[in-house]
């Protein structure tokens, strides 16, 4: 691809897709009352998407109950939200367990969506740096910025 496209934007194009055409979406991941809200605001601001369902991500990636909610939903889209590693792992261990659909994870997209926290000026975005602006208005993320490195180095060798 040319350029780098956001998840929460992917996420918003999609939203727009199931809106289009009457598609269901199901929302996975965040706090209870996060999702909530996230779910609220969607479907507000796109009215002709089917909600499928939502729960919030406090959960083990292997609970069955889950899974059988999402699979008797059939849902289009199914949007997780789980945060690195756990969304990836959730959407390994699952995606063969569903008949139809898009599986994709969306990070901290529900927070955004619920208005819990804000995306990066659109300078810092334009500059492709919304990593930095997260870092800086919350430092707590440094343990998980420093892995990235030792992330790309495992990528590059194969492993």
């Amino acid at each position: 691809m040319p350029e780098r496209i956001p998840g929460i934007e992917l996420m918003e194009d999609y939203l727009k897709y199931a809106n289009q055409e009457q598609k269901s979406v199901y929302l996975l991941g965040a706090k209870e009352h996060v999702v909530e809200k996230a779910a609220t605001k969607i479907k507000n601001k796109y009215p002709n998407l089917v909600l499928a369902g939502y729960h919030h991500g406090y959960i083990d990636i292997n609970d069955s109950k889950i899974i059988n909610q999402i699979q008797e939903a059939k849902p289009d889209f199914v949007f997780v939200a789980l945060g690195y590693p756990k969304q990836e792992e959730w959407i390994y261990t699952h995606k063969e367990k569903l008949d139809k659909g898009i599986v994709m994870g969306v990070g901290g997209s529900f927070d955004i969506w619920a208005g819990e926290a804000k995306r990066a000026p659109k300078v810092w975005l334009k500059l492709n740096l919304e990593w930095l602006y997260r870092l800086v208005t919350n430092p707590t993320r440094i343990k998980r910025m420093v892995q990235l490195p030792k992330f790309l180095i495992h990528v590059l060798r194969g492993k």
